[in-house]
């Protein structure tokens, strides 16, 4: 049977669930500050142990200092569908499609389950972690120098001053985000042909799949792009499901014959021009399709 492995937000939900929680409960700027970090820490700094996506490891104690809980978050979850999500989905039934997404579990729960898919997520659990008076007042804090600071002061905050915390250095050390890495251990342990992202955390696992099978960029950024050995521009998720089903049929060559100026792009033949040119209108059109959200990492 044929394996997929496809991230979630972007190719079928237009949320960012992380950005939406950190919008409902902190400034303007919070999440955003700590996704370029994100970016920094994962691609420029390479730091160990660190891997694209744990933005969701970085607010996780700011979210416990706010005292919420597993229901809270799946209360607030609303999931946006991709145009024909739920056709795309059933129609891909025969597959054995899982979803490997940096989100929180709650979010995928909700969002996931309305579709009949199978879900790996980061499992964080903000009810499990007490967290003490000193220290809730220290984060609740410490949100407008997060916005206001430069990578520097964030490095020496949360790799050094939150470390002295029970709390927030255990939720740091113990969160495992689905991201990066370890997305492209779900996609090995599937044995999957092809992989579906659309941002820097899903990376590894397009890198994976390219190399023997297919690996689609779906409105994705450059950093997808330069991994994805296919880019889909589209509205609809019925896209997704055209390609997987031409590449179940007639391989890569049938999905070769699928691209042109229909919204799919086979990318490793192309020259740096056009490639920057597929890079501009995905990235343009990810923007228009989910906001804010289209353009973090």
């Amino acid at each position: 049977m044929l394996s997929i492995v496809t991230d979630w937000e972007g190719p079928w939900v237009l949320n960012d669930f992380a950005y939406e929680i950190c919008r409902e409960l902190f400034p303007d700027g919070f999440f955003e500050k700590l996704s370029s970090y994100d970016d920094y820490l994962a691609y420029e700094v390479q730091k160990p142990d660190y891997n694209p996506g744990d933005t969701l490891r970085l607010i996780a104690p700011f979210l416990v200092a706010r005292n919420i809980n597993s229901e809270w978050m799946k209360k607030v979850a609303k999931p946006v569908y991709l145009k024909d999500a739920s056709v795309s989905s059933k129609s891909l039934s025969r597959f054995n499609i899982i979803v490997a997404s940096t989100a929180y579990e709650q979010f995928l729960e909700v969002s996931c389950a309305k579709l009949g898919l199978k879900f790996k997520g980061t499992k964080f659990i903000p009810e499990k972690y007490s967290m003490d008076s000193n220290e809730r007042s220290f984060l609740l804090g410490s949100i407008e120098k997060v916005i206001k600071a430069d990578f520097d002061w964030l490095d020496l905050f949360f790799w050094e001053e939150l470390q002295g915390f029970k709390t927030s250095g255990r939720i740091i050390a113990e969160l495992k985000v689905m991201g990066g890495k370890r997305k492209m251990e779900v996609a090995v342990e599937e044995g999957a042909k092809i992989s579906i992202g659309d941002s820097i955390s899903d990376v590894d696992m397009l890198e994976f799949t390219a190399k023997k099978g297919l690996a689609i960029a779906f409105n994705g950024n450059r950093f997808a792009l330069e991994k994805a050995n296919l880019a889909i521009i589209s509205d609809t998720a019925l896209s997704i499901s055209t390609a997987i089903h031409v590449y179940a049929l007639d391989g890569i060559d049938g999905v070769k014959k699928l691209c042109g100026n229909n919204g799919f792009y086979w990318l490793p033949d192309m020259t740096k021009d056009e490639f920057d040119l597929v890079v501009n209108r995905s990235e343009s059109y990810r923007r228009r399709m989910r906001g804010i959200a289209g353009k973090l990492g």
